[in-house]
């Protein structure tokens, strides 16, 4: 069982506040989407800001396995690097659009975690976009490593 304090943050162990929204989504793409977490040892006890990674996801849905013929994939990953956190959303759509300029400069899930991350963590935090070799995208953030004890019920 997670607890989720006054801080706002989940641990990476519990995706749940992710996985009600992509519960939803599931039932809306149905056997075109699969979702996957994959938590390495050594982070399962990071915590995590709330609503973080659901514009990333929201992002993966909606410009990669929606824009899909077929079925689709989105992972999110979290992992350690000494002290950080990293977190990656992946998608395996048709990729970025520059049609409208520079790709993901102008959207605002993007934006708007840009920017929570440079208010919660100021220079320790680092988000990157990246189109995929083959297709698909990729949004990597690093933060630092903050845990808490994990409870198990």
């Amino acid at each position: 069982r997670t607890r989720v304090g006054a801080s706002g943050h989940f641990r990476t162990h519990d995706y749940s506040p992710l996985g009600h929204y992509v519960g939803i989504m599931q039932v809306r793409f149905g056997d075109r989407l699969t979702f996957r977490t994959e938590v390495e040892p050594g982070s399962e006890s990071a915590l995590v800001p709330h609503f973080l990674l659901q514009p990333l996801v929201e992002n993966a849905l909606h410009h990669g396995i929606a824009r899909r013929a077929g079925a689709g994939l989105v992972v999110v990953q979290a992992d350690r690097a000494e002290d950080q956190l990293r977190l990656r959303v992946r998608d395996d759509g048709p990729g970025l659009d520059s049609s409208n300029g520079a790709p993901g400069t102008k959207g605002i899930g993007l934006s708007n975690t840009r920017l929570r991350m440079q208010e919660l963590y100021g220079d320790r935090q680092q988000v990157v976009l990246e189109q995929l070799p083959g297709g698909g995208v990729e949004v990597r953030l690093e933060l630092p490593f903050r845990s808490a004890p994990v409870e198990v019920a």
